[in-house]
């Protein structure tokens, strides 16, 4: 066995996660199709120090392709109309609760495929849904229609406003009725 094996592994893994972490912090659902094609490549371009023993040209590579990925990242913070073109832009797929099949087809995703997608988001009906589109990083953004909306904090704390303002003015109509019961067996015994 060649003992410079060895090193070489620890050297690459160290130096390409630098170069991976220069890159940014992504699961590969977030990535844009440049880091994504960045990790393809890094991943071929690791093991060739092993199987060319070029290792220095190997990490001259990985530099050049996280340099390339930062500047078309650079460029797209740029130019909205470069970014559209180097990442896309979302698309629509749901609106008003109706489902646009004809841009399904275009994005090459089944209706069973976009449920699917809603249920892991806790969306049970599309109906529910005011608008929806298809991201360019593959997840699906959406809108829910106003009487399908969670409750968030605030709601339940006006909802706990109008519950206790409800709660004292039962409580004055209960003392107004007592009252009125008290004064009317008062009236009846003159």
């Amino acid at each position: 066995m060649d003992i410079s094996l060895i090193w070489k592994a620890f050297l690459i893994v160290l130096i390409s996660s630098f170069l991976l972490r220069l890159a940014g912090r992504k699961t590969i659902s977030e990535m844009t199709i440049a880091q994504t094609v960045l990790i393809i490549s890094f991943g071929t371009l690791i093991i060739q120090p092993v199987v060319t023993k070029t290792l220095v040209n190997s990490f001259i590579v990985g530099g050049a392709l996280v340099t390339a990925m930062l500047i078309l990242e650079f460029i797209q913070i740029k130019s909205i109309r470069l970014e559209h073109i180097i990442t896309g832009k979302p698309r629509r797929i749901i609106t008003d609760g109706t489902v646009d099949k004809k841009e399904l087809a275009k994005l090459r995703l089944t209706k069973e495929q976009l449920e699917m997608n809603l249920r892991e988001k806790n969306i049970h009906s599309i109906g529910d849904i005011k608008w929806a589109t298809l991201e360019p990083s593959g997840k699906v953004g959406f809108s829910l229609k106003d009487g399908a909306q969670p409750a968030n904090k605030d709601d339940i704390i006006k909802l706990q406003q109008s519950i206790d303002t409800l709660s004292g003015q039962i409580k004055r109509v209960e003392k107004l009725l007592a009252e009125t019961k008290r004064l009317q067996g008062e009236g009846s015994k003159d």
